[in-house]
């Protein structure tokens, strides 16, 4: 008779990564993305903290300026970060004292 598999002897699934291991290259481009004149669509994700399909979408709303060189596209650097300056800045008002009670015994 074949083991049962129960709930908690499950193996756990490892989290499959975003995108393919970076080259060397890629990841000295990273740590000084800023002194870069443009970026891959891959990287500029990385930057963003994107999805690669939210960068090209923004591309095709024209929030980045991109070149393309043969089959690459590169996104330049200079709009990765006039759109990071032209973001809202985000506001918060503190809690009132009764909204932090009522968070405390939740």
């Amino acid at each position: 008779m074949p083991k049962r598999e129960h709930s908690h002897m499950k193996k756990k699934k490892k989290k499959k990564a975003l995108f393919a291991p970076l080259s060397q290259r890629q990841t000295e481009t990273l740590k000084n993305w800023e002194a870069a004149l443009w970026l891959a669509p891959k990287l500029t994700a990385i930057i963003e903290d994107c999805a690669l399909s939210l960068v090209y979408d923004r591309l095709a709303s024209g929030e980045y300026v991109a070149y393309k060189d043969g089959n690459r596209t590169k996104i330049t650097v200079e709009s990765i970060k006039r759109r990071r300056a032209n973001l809202p800045r985000a506001e918060y008002t503190p809690l009132s004292r009764q909204s932090r009670q009522l968070e405390a015994t939740a």
